[in-house]
């Protein structure tokens, strides 16, 4: 008789095939949770630490002197219109 035929997938056994399964589903629902929704949530991150440290440069040059107040307010409320 022939064993290691398909009833054993390749000598591999049913087990492993279950196994292999599993982690194919775990992996996509894992994909899944953390680039459909992640997607959102880091996007709006993104914007904030640009806009944060866009804000912070301008604080920095203000608290320097190199621009006035007038100019720092001028261009903080451009930063907060975006």
């Amino acid at each position: 008789m022939m064993h290691g035929g398909m009833n054993t997938l390749f000598g591999i056994g049913p087990i492993w095939l279950i196994l292999f399964w599993l982690g194919l589903i775990v992996l996509g629902i894992y994909l899944l949770v953390n680039f459909v929704d992640g997607n959102k949530h880091n996007t709006k991150n993104k914007q904030d630490k640009k806009e944060n440290s866009s804000l912070k440069i301008l604080q920095d040059r203000f608290a320097k002197g190199e621009i006035t107040e007038a100019e720092y307010n001028h261009k903080k409320g451009i930063l907060k219109e975006d």
